[in-house]
């Protein structure tokens, strides 16, 4: 079991800093901490989580910054690895400006355009924004890679989204939350009231979406609680972050972020870093331990190290690790003269054990940790946490 998150920051980044002529424009002044915030963030969610799906709003301006932040390599390995998707975002809600007593204050549709509506000219607008374009054989490539990724949501999402806020607001749930002005008719509404309904479905048209392909989310979605169709799996995104900054500060690690300031070239790194056997069963693990509310992610991280004690340590395990040790003391007194050393080894060791007794904590327990022990001890979060303990002090 793995989780995919949602993510809709980066493409508002690009929509507000990578197109000309923007009504709205990004301030200048924050673009260099916004495109720091967002790739710390876009590190994080890849290691974190299995798949990243990136909201995109036709021109998928992202695909060159990506290139540029990945390299061309890596970012082909994270389309290879399903590491990251694209969700065009077709679905359409808006509302009506003008006062019109007994109209329904809202519409929907779908985007149809070109650059909205298909994932290849998507794909082929947002690469020609490239200062620096790639060979037409590798932008060929790659575009096929992306297009391959891309998702389109169902054309009927828009409309259930609007009847889900026309229901909420006549049994009265919206009023509940202080969002729109109670009692009012849904035909008759003041235009500021018709805005934040119209907010209310877009965001809820995002929420229908993320249940509908099992996704989950860093968006905070409060007021859906009162539906009864809300998932845990939508609210567990937030959950995977707070533990694993928990379990940082347990382990006395970085969390992802400051990890990824302090690693040499850390997006070129990451398709390594990600599809580690490592972090293929911490990703698992963190996803599991998000979805369920039976403990502490504390209380479930000790449950892990006390499960995983390895096999020989077991009341089975001591009886084969004495056969084991038997077994070995028979190649050692072979070793040592035919049949009067196997006949030696074959008593356990115990002639041996005072030319042995010297080496203890070197030779020997080196070979039941690491030999006998070892091979059977099972995996446990903390081996993720060691491998980075280890990058950082290698990257130090």
């Amino acid at each position: 079991m793995g989780l995919t998150v949602f993510s809709t920051t980066f493409d508002e980044f690009c929509r507000a800093y990578c197109f000309t002529n923007l009504p709205n424009p990004g301030d200048p002044r924050l673009l260099v901490p916004k495109i720091l915030a967002e790739k710390s963030k876009l590190f994080e969610q890849l290691m974190l989580f299995d798949k990243v799906a990136l909201k995109v709003f036709g021109e998928n301006a992202m695909a060159p910054l990506f290139i540029n932040i990945f390299g061309l390599k890596a970012f082909e390995e994270l389309l290879e690895q399903n590491a990251i998707g694209f969700t065009l975002w077709t679905p359409l809600v808006a509302h009506l400006v003008d006062d019109r007593p007994g109209v329904h204050p809202l519409v929907f549709g779908t985007h149809s355009s070109p650059a909205h509506s298909d994932p290849e000219q998507s794909v082929k607008l947002g690469l020609k924004m490239m200062q620096h374009p790639l060979p037409w054989e590798k932008r060929r490539n790659l575009s096929r890679k992306l297009v391959n990724v891309y998702s389109i949501p169902s054309p009927t999402l828009s409309r259930d989204a609007v009847g889900f806020t026309n229901s909420a607001y006549q049994s009265g749930k919206l009023s509940k939350l202080a969002m729109v002005e109670p009692g009012r008719p849904f035909e008759d509404m003041a235009q500021a009231d018709r805005a934040t309904l119209n907010n209310y479905a877009t965001h809820l048209l995002e929420y229908r979406y993320l249940l509908e392909s099992q996704m989950t989310s860093l968006t905070s979605y409060d007021f859906f609680s009162l539906f009864r169709d809300t998932a845990q799996k939508v609210k567990s995104a937030q959950t995977v972050t707070r533990n694993f900054q928990e379990l940082a500060k347990i382990e006395n690690v970085p969390d992802m972020q400051v990890l990824q300031k302090q690693t040499k070239e850390p997006f070129q790194r990451l398709p390594a870093l990600r599809s580690s056997r490592s972090a293929l069963k911490f990703r698992h693990w963190m996803a599991k331990a998000a979805m369920s509310e039976s403990q502490s992610i504390s209380d479930a991280y000790l449950s892990a190290l006390e499960e995983a004690q390895g096999f020989f340590q077991t009341t089975p395990g001591r009886f084969v690790k004495t056969i084991a040790v038997s077994a070995i003391g028979l190649a050692v007194g072979s070793k040592v003269g035919g049949a009067v050393g196997a006949a030696a080894g074959a008593a356990g060791l115990t002639i041996m054990k005072p030319l042995i007794e010297p080496l203890a904590g070197t030779g020997w327990d080196l070979l039941d940790e690491f030999v006998l022990n070892g091979i059977t001890k099972g995996w446990t979060p903390r081996m993720f946490f060691n491998d980075l303990r280890e990058l950082s002090k290698r990257d130090a």
